[in-house]
């Protein structure tokens, strides 16, 4: 495949943050994965996910809230010479505290899982694959201490795997 220009018009105006929801589920209850395309004629579709996922009967991808211009992704380029990859890492910090998100939160660390996490232009990324899935790789609680300070979860998860939806 041919490499193309990637140009930038003047005058974008790109939208920094993340958006207010993000999707997670358990690998396992996933019943078809879909990947991109295993013979991409553009570079885009090397990265690419076309089609929507298949979940076993009765399983969802869940929604997790996070505040606004709290929530952050990253991608670095790790390794060295001839033998870089590339490790992404998603933010969402989940306001107030309760049974549920305990719950939740209990559930979802040490599990293989794959996360949507979309922008505020649009784009979703996805976080990891069935070889190398997300996993929650942090979580703090933030009680704080007088009116105004944050209360709630911070998580981190993190994949060495992630597509464009």
């Amino acid at each position: 495949m041919d490499l193309t220009d990637v140009d930038y018009e003047d005058g974008t105006n790109p939208i920094p943050g993340e958006a207010l929801y993000g999707y997670i589920a358990k690998l396992k209850d996933i019943l078809t994965l879909q990947e991109p395309s295993a013979s991409p004629t553009t570079p885009d579709e090397i990265v690419t996910i076309a089609t929507a996922h298949i979940m076993k009967t009765g399983k969802k991808f869940i929604k997790l809230y996070s505040v606004k211009n709290q929530g952050e992704k990253t991608f670095n380029g790790i390794g060295g010479i001839k033998m870089v990859a590339s490790e992404g890492k998603i933010m969402a910090f989940l306001p107030g505290d309760s049974a549920l998100t305990r719950g939740i939160v209990t559930l979802i660390q040490n599990t293989d899982l794959i996360g949507l996490f979309p922008d505020r232009e649009g784009l979703i990324t996805q976080y990891g694959d069935k070889n190398l899935p997300m996993t929650l790789e942090k979580w703090e609680f933030k009680g704080g201490k007088k009116a105004g300070d944050d209360k709630g979860w911070l998580f981190q998860n993190g994949s060495f795997r992630h597509a464009a939806v």
